[in-house]
């Protein structure tokens, strides 16, 4: 596996996971209006995006290995939402709806490497997340906070 093929999936999933949750917030949907967003790898953020009262799209990035070798990989990824004061989790059930329409099973996303200057963005396409599986995780709660994740599991293959 390249390095640069796995930080170019990284960053691709950061900038469409960032991107969806934009489209949300500027929705018009009072719900989501003040919508956060953030990996659960950022070290730098995440703890305050969890402590606010603000619902919050959270994604992270599983794992990927060749399978059975390169230009061929498995990935595994999670990506949801975080809500506070959602008495019945109809925040929560809206925004996995939105978000499981964003990864239909059988869908695909191109892999570009948006981790540099994004003033100097190259769009050159070095592969394709290929979706395969989509499940929806049991909701965790710790008494204030609910977290329901959706698990999608992808190959992925590095354009040569």
């Amino acid at each position: 596996m390249t390095v640069m093929f796995e930080l170019a999936y990284k960053s691709t999933l950061d900038h469409f996971c960032n991107q969806i949750a934009q489209e949300l917030k500027n929705s018009g949907d009072p719900d989501l209006a003040a919508l956060l967003h953030d990996g659960l790898d950022n070290l730098v953020s995440i703890d305050a995006n969890t402590k606010n009262m603000a619902p919050a799209i959270l994604w992270q990035s599983g794992f990927i290995m060749p399978s059975p070798k390169d230009p061929m990989y498995s990935a595994k990824f999670s990506v949801g939402v975080k809500t506070t004061n959602d008495d019945a989790n109809y925040i929560q059930s809206k925004v996995v709806s939105k978000l499981s329409q964003y990864f239909p099973t059988e869908g695909s996303i191109d892999i570009c490497d948006y981790s540099g200057d994004q003033d100097n963005f190259d769009p050159t396409v070095v592969g394709t997340i290929f979706i395969q599986e989509v499940v929806s995780n049991p909701m965790v709660f710790d008494n204030q906070v609910g977290l329901k994740l959706l698990e999608i599991t992808a190959m992925l293959l590095r354009h040569q």
